[in-house]
């Protein structure tokens, strides 16, 4: 293991490739801990984290030199980039939702629920198919990054959708008996611009049209 290896020190009273099992694995799992919380991790958190429990738990591998090495170890970046690469399978990532917060009485909560539906389901005598599990997502029309090919040497470069983002809603659903209900595309229109035409050719849905404030909201 890399962690080994990076621990073989060389000194009188020390075993040469004696590793710090209990150490390592402390650490893997309080890192996977904060990871699990939605907690971001870049090198300098993971680094901090690593040096406190290594001065609580092993302070001596702070003093003991590393085999060809005459300095002594240190926590460095490259190390703890090889660490997380090796003994967690990590790489560098961008965050692309928000993390999930759950609150404390999460599981009473859902037990609740558990037994309100199965009530309701029992006293109203509901079929499978009436019970539906839904959720929605947003859905830009135009996929673009914060980046684009320019003339060499511009010093401002002009992007449109940098600030505002033109996006239309997908209401999903699926039914206890494993019926997928047809999606339910929702417009809500800031211009007329932004709208689909009315009874479209070729369109699988009809259009409906209800009463906005300016523009209708239209559901497809």
């Amino acid at each position: 293991m890399l962690i080994h290896v990076q621990f073989t020190c060389v000194r009188s009273d020390f075993k040469p490739q004696e590793p710090y099992p209990g150490v390592i694995n402390f650490i893997i799992k309080q890192l996977r801990g904060i990871r699990e919380a939605s907690v971001p991790l870049d090198l300098t958190t993971i680094r901090g984290l690593m040096i406190g429990i290594l001065k609580v738990q092993q302070p001596d591998v702070f003093t003991m030199t590393v085999v060809n090495n005459s300095k002594p170890f240190q926590c460095s970046d490259s190390f703890v980039g090889r660490f997380v690469k090796e003994n967690l399978k990590w790489s560098k990532h961008s965050g692309t939702q928000a993390g999930q917060k759950l609150p404390a009485d999460a599981k009473e909560q859902m037990e609740v629920c558990a037994f309100r539906l199965a009530i309701a389901i029992a006293d109203h005598d509901i079929p499978d198919k009436c019970i539906v599990n839904g959720d929605q997502t947003g859905n830009t029309f135009s996929q673009s990054g914060q980046s684009t090919y320019a003339e060499t040497g511009t010093k401002q470069v002009t992007v449109v959708r940098k600030e505002d983002k033109r996006a239309f809603t997908i209401m999903v659903g699926i039914s206890m008996s494993g019926e997928v209900l047809p999606f339910q595309v929702i417009y809500t229109g800031h211009s007329v611009n932004s709208l689909l035409k009315l009874n479209q050719p070729g369109s699988a849905y009809k259009t409906h049209w209800g009463q906005g404030p300016k523009y209708p909201l239209g559901t497809w």
